[in-house]
């Protein structure tokens, strides 16, 4: 666990923060990616870098002034950077499309999903997720999403979450 200590260090107080060991899971998810049963498999080996080519990854969540999601994708040598660099820098752009995609079609169904969905949320974050920044640095890659105006909407929804199971 050395190579964790200098992620843990740099976790600050009041983020919510969570690791992954793709060294174990990658394996597994290539292997239930690439099942020819599964149909979005070809698609998602598109990201397969995030979890091939990479030793872990940690997202870190802070809210508030400058807040936003970080996702780092820390890789074993330099080698492997420019390779899950590439392939997060497609997340973003991919999930926007979803929720555009999402937004456009419930608006013409009667009885859409998004109706339990607060869809100036969603709006937000595809906008959020239009601002996304990459750094690649010496072992590791950056995905950085600013939430500055999904901030607002993210907070009340997780206010609203907790006062409905409370």
């Amino acid at each position: 666990f050395d190579e964790l200590r200098p992620v843990f260090a740099s976790v600050q107080r009041g983020q919510a923060f969570v690791i992954a060991n793709t060294r174990t899971i990658g394996p597994l998810e290539t292997q239930k990616q690439a099942d020819p049963a599964n149909p979005f498999g070809s698609l998602m080996m598109g990201f397969a870098p995030i979890w091939q080519d990479t030793e872990f990854l940690s997202a870190a969540l802070t809210l508030g002034d400058g807040g936003a999601l970080s996702i780092t994708a820390h890789c074993g040598s330099a080698e492997n950077v420019d390779s899950a660099a590439k392939a997060l820098q497609t997340v973003p752009v991919f999930v926007s499309n979803i929720l555009n995609s999402m937004l456009a079609s419930d608006q013409t169904s009667a009885n859409g999903f998004l109706d339990i969905v607060d869809t100036e949320a969603l709006r937000a974050l595809a906008a959020a997720l239009k601002n996304a920044e990459i750094t690649p640095r010496n072992d590791r890659a950056d995905l950085t999403i600013p939430l500055d105006d999904f901030d607002a909407h993210l907070s009340r929804n997780v206010t609203s979450f907790v006062d409905d199971i409370a």
